[in-house]
Order: C-alpha cells, then sequence, then structure tokens
C-alpha cells in the first residue's frame, strides 16, 4: 500500500497532513485503491478506515471528477474518506486549475476529518483519467504503527513540527489561490513581537497565545490563599477527592457521623480591570455549602442537600470593583445523619482573573483591499465566538469570522486584533482560551 516520497519530489501540505492523521490513528487500514475506470469515472475498491478508534468498512465506491480545465492550465484534485460527522463518505476535493509554466497547481489541504487516498493530475483539455495520473497517498496504518513504536519518544516533536509544516504549506496554498500578496504566519514560539498584548500570553513552552490568569489551582500550593479551619489542599487521588483540572482543589472533606465541619480561605487581590471571577466548585453532603464573599458579602452561595451531588462554574461580575478588596470561600459540610459515617465535601478549583484580553499588531502601513485568516482545524470553530478577528486602520474595521475565506476591505493600513470574549470563555472545561498557530494573508492597493 501506498504513499511514498522519491528524492526531488514536491510535498504538497496534504501528504504531511496525512502522516499527521496518521499520527492521530486516521488511516488506511485495507484496500481504498483509487483507479481509472472510464473518462474522468474512477474506482475506490472496497477496503477499511482507522478514525481514532474505530474501523470503518468502506463499499466499493466510484466518483466522478469535473470538467478538465482548459490547456494550458492543469488542476489536482484529492480524492478522500470523509468522517463526515459518524457518516463516511468518499468525496472530491478539487484543486484550483494553474498554468504549470507559471505556477505549478497546488493540491487542496484536506481537514482534521479527513484522511487522503489519492491525488489527481488533471491535464488540460482530458477527457479521461489513466493511471499515471493518480498518486497514491494511502498510508498503511499498520505499518506507521510499527514505526510510530520505534520513534516514540521523539514522537510529540515529530508531530509538533509536522504540524507547523503543514500549517505554512496551507498559507502558501491559499496565498497562491487567492492571489493575495502577503502573508505573516505567528506559531507563538517566543519569536515573535507584537505592540499591543493586554492581558495575553504568548506561551512559548506549549507555542499558544492564551489568556489564562490563574489565582488558585492549587496545584503546587496554596497560590497565596491563607487557610483556616479544616480547608485543606484535596488531591483527586485521594478517596472522594475531586478537582476540576489537574489534581488538587481546596475545601473541606471529611468522613463524619452525624456532625459538620467547616473552613475557609481568603486572598486579597487588586480588581481594577477586573471583568469577572471565575471558579469551579464541587460539594457533595446531607448539608453542605460553599459561599464566595468579597470584603464579608457574600455573592454567590451553592448548596448539596440530601447527598446529591452539585457541580458547576461560576462567573462573577466585578467590573465594579476597583483596587485591593477580599476574596473569601466559606466552606461547610455535615453528614452521617443516616446513622453510620459517611465522606462529605465542599471544593473549589480553577480560581480564575477573567480580563479585557487582546493582542493588536500593525501588519501593514499600506492601503489593504482584500484579507485572510487562517486557524488550525482545531481553533477554527473558536473564530467569531470565543476569539474574536479585527482588522483595522483605526476608522474603519471589520471582523473576520471565516476561516480560510478571503473577505474584501478597504483599510488604508491594517492592524489585526486578537480578542478574547471575555463572556463566552468556557471550552473543554476551561476557564481561559488559547489560540495555537496563526496566519493573517493580504493583498495590497
Amino acid at each position: 500500500m501506498g504513499f511514498n516520497v522519491q528524492d526531488g519530489e514536491i510535498l504538497y501540505s496534504l501528504h504531511l497532513k496525512n502522516i499527521v492523521q496518521g499520527i492521530n490513528w486516521k488511516g488506511v487500514i485495507s484496500g481504498c485503491q483509487v483507479t481509472p475506470y472510464s473518462g474522468m469515472t474512477l474506482d475506490v475498491s472496497a477496503g477499511s478506515v482507522l478514525y481514532g478508534t474505530t474501523e470503518y468498512s468502506v463499499s466499493a465506491t466510484q466518483v466522478t471528477l469535473s470538467a478538465a480545465p482548459s490547456s494550458p492550465n492543469e488542476r489536482i484534485d484529492v480524492i478522500v474518506w470523509d468522517y463526515n460527522n459518524g457518516s463516511p463518505i468518499i468525496t472530491v476535493l478539487e484543486g484550483t486549475p494553474s498554468d504549470p509554466s507559471v505556477s505549478p497547481p497546488q493540491a487542496p489541504p484536506i481537514s482534521d476529518t479527513q484522511v487522503a487516498l489519492a491525488q489527481v493530475r488533471v491535464q488540460g483539455g482530458a477527457t479521461a483519467i489513466v493511471a499515471e495520473d493518480i498518486t497514491d497517498l494511502r498510508i498503511g496504518i499498520d505499518n506507521l504503527r510499527s514505526w510510530l513504536s520505534s520513534v516514540n519518544d521523539d514522537l510529540f516533536s515529530i508531530k509538533a513540527q509536522l504540524i507547523d509544516l503543514v500549517f505554512l504549506h496551507d498559507t502558501e496554498y491559499f496565498l497562491n489561490k487567492e492571489k493575495l500578496d502577503f502573508a505573516e504566519v505567528w506559531f507563538f514560539d517566543g519569536s515573535e513581537t507584537f505592540d499591543t498584548l493586554n492581558n495575553v500570553t504568548v506561551d512559548s513552552a506549549n507555542k499558544q497565545l492564551h489568556n489564562k490568569n490563574v489565582i488558585g489551582d492549587f496545584e503546587t500550593g496554596w497560590d497565596g490563599w491563607t487557610a483556616s479551619g479544616s480547608a485543606a489542599r484535596i488531591s483527586s487521588g485521594s478517596t472522594f477527592g475531586w478537582a476540576s483540572s489537574g489534581t488538587y482543589s481546596a475545601g473541606v472533606k471529611k468522613y463524619i457521623y452525624a456532625s459538620s465541619d467547616s473552613g475557609a480561605i481568603t486572598l486579597n487581590v487588586d480588581l481594577t480591570d477586573v471583568d469577572y471571577i471565575y471558579f469551579d466548585y464541587n460539594i457533595k453532603a446531607d448539608d453542605g455549602y460553599l459561599y464566595f464573599k468579597i470584603d464579608g458579602t457574600t455573592i454567590v452561595t451553592k448548596s448539596s442537600i440530601n447527598y446529591a451531588e452539585s457541580t458547576g462554574y461560576v462567573f462573577v461580575d466585578v467590573t465594579g470593583y476597583t483596587g485591593t478588596h477580599e476574596l473569601r470561600f466559606d466552606f461547610s459540610v455535615s453528614g452521617g445523619w443516616g446513622g453510620s459515617s459517611q465522606w462529605v465535601r465542599s471544593l473549589v478549583d480553577n480560581i480564575a482573573l477573567i480580563k479585557t484580553s487582546y493582542l493588536q499588531h500593525n501588519v501593514t502601513q499600506n492601503a489593504v483591499n482584500n484579507v485572510m485568516v487562517i486557524l488550525t482545524d482545531t481553533d477554527a470553530s473558536k473564530l467569531g465566538n470565543t476569539i474574536r478577528v479585527y482588522v483595522t486602520d483605526g476608522v474603519n474595521t471589520t471582523e473576520i469570522t471565516q476561516n480560510k475565506t478571503a473577505v474584501a476591505v478597504n483599510l488604508s493600513k491594517m492592524d489585526v486584533k486578537i480578542e478574547f470574549d471575555k463572556t463566552n470563555i468556557r471550552n473543554a472545561n476551561q476557564w481561559f482560551e488559547s489560540l495555537d498557530n496563526f496566519a493573517i494573508l493580504w493583498r495590497e492597493v
């Protein structure tokens, strides 16, 4: 089976992405070979595909390419297996025609939900596809598994480098496809310089941009909080422990019989320019409570009655506060009233300050009439939601809400602004948002 690279051969984004897919356990197990049938129609043989932990059977089928471009233009199409939200299909990704003597046609990129089976060279004016036009892209997942086991120690580094290469190839592909002039790519590896970083961190270790501002995750200690009463750091690995992320939380956990206990944690915090205080909580007791207070005034009350677990998260609007204030969590639990001892708990985790967070950077001082943003597939769903991207010249501003889509603008210069939406940051059980690789592409007037 499959895909191999010859010396001097051009590697497209989809080739590298297909390898990354294989590392993520998405690839061909057997069959799925693409061969000519008649005219512009191709056969795809029966086989099977692994997608994560699930094996999918593939029935023999046919796909038909659209008409060839006029000579001298050529096109590269890609035949893919697509997960398609759990209803897999075999489909065609159509490339953009170009004159090979001017600019070699490029294969279109594949998404995280696709596995490439073959690429097809569609020559100008062709009425039929022949075997020589088809390049097998199937990566046998069993062979890949064997290779991965031999490089396991370096796998994370290999995968990260491949993902970066795929991102660069995708950027180049759309730069040419949309006939844009320039591109600036940010990998957030610490080498970038930005004009403004307002409550945003460039995390060079994890190659991310994020607005994480933790004041209490308790993973390495009390994070400055002062404990009183029975309050303690609680390990999620201990009996009846809990943590919304990581290993530790804070609060009261007891094994008691017909009795109660309580404790508290406090911290003085400057709330100037803070929009929200966020925290996760979990309570389970015959009669359990958690009180969040600012300067002694109760702002939030959560409870558990009759041993019914109460768990969730809270955003507290603190835009009306400035200067330093005392934050306090009071915990109380009771249990064992049913006639025997039992575990009870009232815990808090991931206490965070949510601030207005954005990055702003001048990209060009020249007039711009077209712009495109490229994010990774993972981050694409965040665009226009928890992450907002704007281009502006200080007078005219346009929000970019679509990934890999060119947008007409009218800017005398161009700044890019990336905002983390402070009112809607709740993704994958997190109270902060992060962004991986980012590219801005544009055409100047």
